[in-house]
């Protein structure tokens, strides 16, 4: 995903959240081929909006300040991880510094759920083959998607 489809992306989440209808069109933004539950046409979790992308970058500094430009000001930056967080319509992006010898990448996305049960998620997910991967916050639940890509869940 470049830059540009990024952008998209968020502002499409962000915009789709305040009109007429936006619990379905965000329910049929979050469905992901593989994670209905077969034998009917219901999702395994109620995906209501997206919470924030975190973006890994090169110049945590430099990135700042095109965003800056971009969106205004910061709302917030924090030390553990050093990131930094733009508001951004409904959601959120967060930018920290890449580690050393990693290229430039989005991190993760995490989207909010209707009626988040982390133990009943974590069922679901192993139902569908995906295991919950390692996190320092115990309010979310984190795992990789089948292409890899890091995804997580949070209280709506």
């Amino acid at each position: 995903m470049n830059r540009r489809e990024l952008l998209l992306l968020i502002g499409a989440a962000a915009i789709s959240r305040d009109l007429p209808g936006a619990a379905q069109t965000s329910e049929l933004l979050l469905r992901t081929p593989g994670l209905e539950h077969s034998g009917n046409d219901r999702s395994a979790i109620h995906g209501i909006g997206l919470d924030h992308i975190t973006l890994l970058v090169s110049d945590l500094e430099r990135s700042t300040l095109f965003y800056r430009k971009f969106f205004g000001q910061e709302a917030s930056r924090t030390k553990t991880p050093a990131r930094v967080w733009f508001k951004v319509a409904n959601t959120r992006l967060g930018l920290e510094a890449a580690p050393a010898g990693q290229s430039p990448r989005i991190d993760h996305f995490c989207f909010n759920v209707a009626g988040f049960d982390r133990r009943q998620a974590t069922g679901k997910l192993r139902e569908l083959g995906a295991e919950p991967a390692p996190s320092n916050d115990e309010q979310l639940l984190r795992f990789r998607d089948p292409n890899g890509i890091v995804v997580e869940l949070k209280a709506g």
